[in-house]
């Protein structure tokens, strides 16, 4: 009898490590979104071991306050401007 589905067992990534699936949910996007961003070196930063890309935490985390705004800042700065 083949075995028809047969699924990889994959241990957990690493602590303070995550997997593409989980980045994704976690920042509420597709998970094509972030395969674009790495794609494009846009989004955070990714170690990609044997074709498994995992996140460290605190990479995304750090990713993440870079792209940070202040709405009331930028709203201030369109004022002047115009």
């Amino acid at each position: 009898m083949a075995n028809r589905g047969k699924q990889r067992l994959r241990r957990p990534p690493a602590d303070g490590y995550f997997a593409l699936v989980q980045v994704a949910n976690d920042l509420g996007v597709a998970r094509e979104t972030v395969v674009r961003w790495n794609r494009l070196r846009r989004g955070p930063p990714v170690t990609q071991i044997n074709g498994l890309k995992l996140y460290r935490q605190a990479s995304v985390d750090a990713w993440l306050a870079r792209h940070e705004r202040d709405p009331e800042a930028e709203a201030g700065r369109r004022r002047r401007r115009a």
